[in-house]
């Protein structure tokens, strides 16, 4: 594995919709047809769907990727993460997804996610701790909690 990258998070504008869309093409075309044909309304529908919690991954000033995440009164979404794939592979979004554990590990908060089954990522996820909670033909919704944040302090 390459060495991890130092990146930076910002939040997405408008001007991004174009990046995130060739983005969704390049990081995600082979997994969405392995389940749904490609219709590019659709996948402007997913990009744009909570883009206020929408977060440009950069690195030395270069755009590779998205990071989304929803944050909910009783759990956290993650919504979305994709990389370019020569950032893929590098730490990357198990660095963000661990962060995110870390942060959400203080509160009785949970994170979910939804994923399609052909996706790769599916593989990090269960890595990182996250577990089947529901499934259909085409997606798994896994969902992650410390186990810390649902203990009652001992006395």
């Amino acid at each position: 594995m390459a060495e991890t990258p130092f990146i930076t998070l910002r939040a997405a504008n408008p001007h991004d919709v174009a990046f995130l869309m060739e983005l969704r093409r390049t990081s995600m075309w082979r997994v969405v047809t392995n389940h749904y044909p490609w219709i590019e309304a659709d996948q402007l529908e997913r990009v744009l769907l909570h883009f206020e919690s929408s977060r440009i991954i950069c690195s030395d000033g270069r755009d590779i990727g998205l990071f989304k995440v929803v944050y909910g009164t009783n759990q956290v979404q993650l919504c979305q993460i994709q990389l370019l794939p020569e950032f893929q592979g590098r730490g990357i979004g198990s660095m963000l997804i661990s962060q995110l554990m870390k942060e959400v590990g203080s509160s009785v908060l949970s994170i979910t996610l939804n994923v399609l089954r052909s996706n790769p990522a599916a593989n990090l996820y269960a890595r990182l701790g996250f577990r089947i909670f529901a499934e259909d033909r085409n997606s798994l919704i896994m969902l992650w909690h410390s186990t810390e944040a649902f203990q009652t302090p001992h006395n």
